[in-house]
């Protein structure tokens, strides 16, 4: 009788871990399904934010062309502004010349 009840204590043992299994399959179950659908949500996430740093890129690299550009209109206004600058001094010059040149005539 002792090596019967020893075989029904096993037994009764090893039914529990075989539910106990059953009941971790099912939970494995479902939490594979939470990872596919968290995986999805991951991918989905990726591209979107792929698509947000190359349109972040392309704006930067806009911007910096017009910084450039702007950098590069203010050099040559600085250029014109001289040239302008130095052709008021010259008619200046030259005005002034004219006027020494008549004053030399009429002496």
């Amino acid at each position: 009788m002792r090596a019967a009840a020893l075989f029904v204590a096993q037994c009764e043992r090893l039914m529990r871990g075989t539910n106990k299994l059953l009941e971790a399959g099912k939970q494995l179950g479902v939490l594979n399904e939470k990872l596919a659908s968290q995986r999805v949500a991951v991918v989905e996430k990726t591209t979107a934010c792929e698509a947000l740093l190359s349109e972040i890129a392309t704006a930067t690299q806009r911007t910096e062309d017009k910084k450039t550009l702007a950098i590069d209109k203010g050099r040559d206004a600085e250029d014109q502004s001289k040239a302008i600058e130095q052709e008021k001094v010259y008619k200046n010059t030259l005005t002034l010349l004219k006027t020494w040149v008549d004053l030399l005539y009429k002496a």
